[in-house]
């Protein structure tokens, strides 16, 4: 068969591994070394987080809170679902009412929601379905901005109406 100076070279050249198995190394990573590797990525990816930063403690999550932003618009044609809120206007509020830009990432709960203390004094906003919002036991309102302080514990209870 004639040589074919059409075609294309190759895509991976052949040679490093051929070279490799004459020596009598295997081109195979040792178990080893890649959990040493995974580790240290591991390690060097860990958020700790400085002194003062806000955050919320989570108590009790409920049985279905997510934490969601408004997703990946225009990325169906790469595989990636839009994903986001389920009420997309009551994320956006809620954002709007804590100060965010209306894509910053929020808890969305289905039913019933978490139960969380203050690490700092932040603002928190609950919208969507109706259900009851107690801070330190007190009763809380809706759709409305609600300033907490460090250590308040805030509950949100069963939707009452309004979910599916």
């Amino acid at each position: 068969m004639a040589p074919r100076t059409h075609a294309a070279a190759p895509l991976r050249s052949r040679r490093g591994r051929s070279r490799a198995l004459a020596r009598g190394r295997s081109r195979q990573v040792s178990t080893d070394r890649s959990r040493r590797v995974r580790r240290d990525r591991r390690r060097r990816c860990r958020a700790d987080l400085p002194a003062g930063d806000l955050v919320i403690r989570i108590l009790d999550p409920g049985p279905l809170t997510t934490v969601q932003d408004l997703g990946r618009g225009g990325q169906l044609r790469f595989g990636i679902p839009p994903s986001g809120p389920m009420d997309r206007d009551a994320f956006v509020l809620a954002n709007r009412l804590c100060g965010n830009a209306d894509g910053q990432a929020g808890l969305e709960c289905t039913v019933v929601g978490p139960r969380f203390t203050a690490g700092g004094p932040c603002a928190i906003a609950v919208t969507g379905a109706e259900a009851p919002v107690t801070v330190n036991g007190a009763r809380a309102r809706q759709w409305a901005t609600i300033a907490l302080a460090a250590g308040d514990l805030m509950r949100i209870g069963a939707a009452t109406t309004g979910a599916r």
